[in-house]
C-alpha cells in the first residue's frame, strides 16, 4: 500500500470515528472546535438518545416569523447509522434558530418543509459523493439540506469539515447544502449565507470569516453590514427566477398571475 493510501485510510477512520461519536451523542454537546477552529470528535456528555422519529423533527421545528416578508422552506435530509439518524431534533432545531437569527436584516425566515431519511455513505468524501447525495432527489421550491455523518474536505482528507455549499459538478444549477453531523449550531446559517451569494469573508464580525479569532466574541458575531445588500439582491434574484418560492406571497397561478388574498 502507498504512502498516499494508508494516510487516506487513516484519514477516513478518523471522519468514521467523529462520526460514531457524534451519533452516539446526539443532542448532547457541539464538536470541539481544535485551536486552529478545525472540528475534534464532539464531547460525549449524554449517553445514546433513542432515535428520533421524522415526527418529532418536525415538531422541534417552528413556522416562519409572521413578522419576516419572506419565508423560506427546508427540506432536511437525515443520513442515518443502524437506522438511527446522526442528530437529533434538537441539534436541527438549533441549526433553525440561528439561522432564522441571522437572516433577520434581510427580512427572511426559514421552516421545515419535511424531514426524511436518506440512504448515504457514513463519510461524503470527494466530488463524485457530494454529487451523489443528491441523486434522484429532484429539485423543489425548497433549499435543500443533507445531514451526513462526516464530510471531507476535497483538498485535504485529513481535515473533517462542518458543512459545504455544494453545486453538482456537471449541473451547477443544482445546489444544496450538506452539514456534518458534528457541525456548530451556526453552520446552516454559515452555508445559506452562501447560498444567498456570499463568499467567505474578512470582515471579523462576519460568520463568513473562517479564521480563528477572539474578537469579537462568537455570541456578537452575525452577517457584516456590507454583506446585507449582497443577500438582499441574491434573495431577490432567487424568487424571481424561482429557485425558492417565498411563503409569505400566495402561489402564482398557471398565467402567471397571483390570486387576491
Amino acid at each position: 500500500m502507498t504512502y498516499s493510501a494508508v494516510t487516506k485510510l487513516i484519514a477516513r477512520n478518523l471522519l468514521l470515528l467523529a462520526a460514531a461519536t457524534a451519533s452516539a451523542t446526539a443532542g448532547g454537546a457541539p464538536a470541539a472546535p481544535a485551536s486552529d477552529g478545525r472540528p475534534t470528535a464532539p464531547i460525549p456528555t449524554e449517553p445514546p438518545m433513542p432515535a428520533a422519529t421524522m415526527a418529532e423533527f418536525a415538531a422541534a421545528i417552528p413556522a416562519c416569523d409572521v413578522t419576516r416578508a419572506h419565508c423560506y422552506r427546508v427540506r432536511i435530509h437525515l443520513g442515518t447509522q443502524d437506522g438511527a439518524p446522526y442528530v437529533s431534533p434538537a441539534w436541527l432545531a438549533s441549526q433553525f434558530e440561528f439561522a432564522n437569527q441571522m437572516f433577520a436584516p434581510i427580512d427572511v425566515s426559514f421552516e421545515l418543509h419535511s424531514a426524511t431519511t436518506i440512504d448515504a455513505p457514513a463519510v461524503i468524501d470527494g466530488r463524485k459523493a457530494r454529487d451523489a447525495i443528491a441523486k434522484g432527489i429532484k429539485a423543489t421550491d425548497a433549499v435543500d439540506i443533507f445531514v451526513v455523518g462526516a464530510l471531507a474536505d476535497l483538498d485535504d482528507a485529513a481535515f473533517p469539515l462542518f458543512g459545504v455549499h455544494w453545486r453538482r459538478t456537471k449541473q451547477t444549477s443544482r445546489r444544496f447544502v450538506i452539514l456534518s453531523s458534528y457541525a456548530w449550531g451556526r453552520t446552516m446559517a454559515h452555508e445559506l449565507g452562501h447560498f444567498f451569494g456570499l463568499p467567505h469573508s474578512t470582515y471579523a464580525i462576519s460568520i463568513m470569516n473562517k479564521t480563528p479569532r477572539l474578537e469579537p466574541p462568537l455570541a456578537q458575531r452575525r452577517f457584516a453590514d456590507e454583506e446585507v445588500p449582497i443577500l438582499t439582491a441574491t434573495r431577490n434574484k432567487i424568487e424571481k427566477r424561482r429557485e425558492l418560492r417565498n411563503y409569505r406571497v400566495p402561489a402564482a397561478m398557471p398565467n402567471g398571475a397571483v390570486p387576491r388574498q
